[in-house]
């Protein structure tokens, strides 16, 4: 796989080249033969892997799988947004918290995000040394339905 990284990153920097040269040699009498050396170079390097060792790129067997790849990938996708979106709002009640002069040891926030992109923040755990202000600042915050529980409890 490394090597196929590398046949691409040389391509990439001939086709780079190539232009380069194209654009400084055009109009002139040099332009034909530059531009004949740059694709004997750009036929060199594509060729190499295939002559060197011969081309062996190992793709990964996905014949295991099912159809559910698109599920799965958008299943990781709303994992990682729910635990981006409950991080997010941690941070911001922490912050709301220590404001208010709140000490806070820890707080856990459980996110639901719904198939059309609605964010219900339904609980939010936290371990404070005043645990009912806290809870009044973070429903004050996040609305009054929020479940807010004292982790030290």
């Amino acid at each position: 796989m490394e090597e196929l990284k590398n046949s691409v990153r040389a391509v990439c920097y001939v086709s780079a080249a190539v232009c380069i040269i194209r654009s400084l040699t055009g109009g002139t009498k040099l332009h034909t033969v530059m531009d004949m050396l740059m694709k004997l170079i750009m036929a060199a390097v594509i060729a190499a892997p295939f002559v060197n060792r011969g081309f062996s790129s190992e793709l990964p067997d996905i014949s295991g799988y099912g159809s559910d790849i698109a599920y799965d990938g958008e299943e990781i996708y709303m994992n990682a947004m729910r635990m981006q979106t409950a991080e997010n709002v941690r941070e911001i009640l922490v912050e709301q918290l220590s404001a208010a002069g709140i000490s806070v040891s820890e707080i856990e926030v459980d996110v639901n995000i719904s198939p059309d992109g609605c964010i219900d923040i339904y609980r939010v755990t936290v371990t404070a040394d005043d645990p009912e202000a806290a809870a009044g600042l973070i429903r004050e915050s996040l609305g009054e339905e929020t479940e807010v529980i004292d982790g030290s409890a």
